[in-house]
């Protein structure tokens, strides 16, 4: 599957969305108190699935609070209807607009299998759209300190050439300009 997507990926920068102050620092201090609490485990977490959901469900809960109107689903397997295939996402995000709905999909993946998690990701892009007749799905692959996102679209599929790293200091704080 991952060749398959791999030929088809074009890049595209992710728009960046201001927030304001209060919502940024919130979202600050909940990076710098799951890195200060879980620092040991973030030295060593890449081979355990349940620790890299635990350190990443923060992160979506602070970013979901800033948009009052998406719903999570938590752990969905996707089974698709004419896409013959089934993908696990540890997050889907969906928000009702006036006319239409919008689908993020969140996998996570190990570092040294981030293409499989994108490949992963893709998938279960696709599955979405067939679900839900989307034109548009997007998706999120993350191990916590890389976020990479993409677009699904009925003709192409997108990546973010700006991988998101998120870094920290000697505090313990997150390094605001990759936030």
């Amino acid at each position: 599957v991952a060749t398959v997507f791999y030929n088809e990926l074009e890049t595209y920068t992710q728009d960046i969305v201001p927030i304001n102050e209060t919502n940024f620092q919130t979202l600050a201090t909940t990076l710098s108190c799951i890195y200060r609490r879980y620092n040991n485990i973030l030295m060593d977490f890449s081979d355990n699935e349940t620790t890299r959901f635990h350190i990443i469900a923060p992160v979506v809960w602070s970013v979901v609070q800033l948009m009052p109107d998406v719903t999570v689903q938590i752990g969905q397997t996707l089974k698709g209807k004419r896409v013959m295939a089934d993908v696990h996402c540890e997050f889907i995000l969906t928000r009702k607009l006036k006319y239409r709905t919008k689908h993020i999909c969140i996998v996570q993946a190990k570092e040294e299998m981030f293409k499989q998690g994108l490949a992963d990701n893709l998938l279960g892009c696709e599955i979405m759209a067939d679900l839900n007749n989307n034109d548009e799905v997007y998706g999120i692959i993350t191990n916590f300190e890389k976020w990479t996102f993409v677009k699904s679209l009925n003709d192409c599929i997108l990546i973010d050439g700006n991988s998101r790293l998120i870094g920290f200091d000697n505090n313990g704080d997150p390094v605001c300009d990759q936030l």
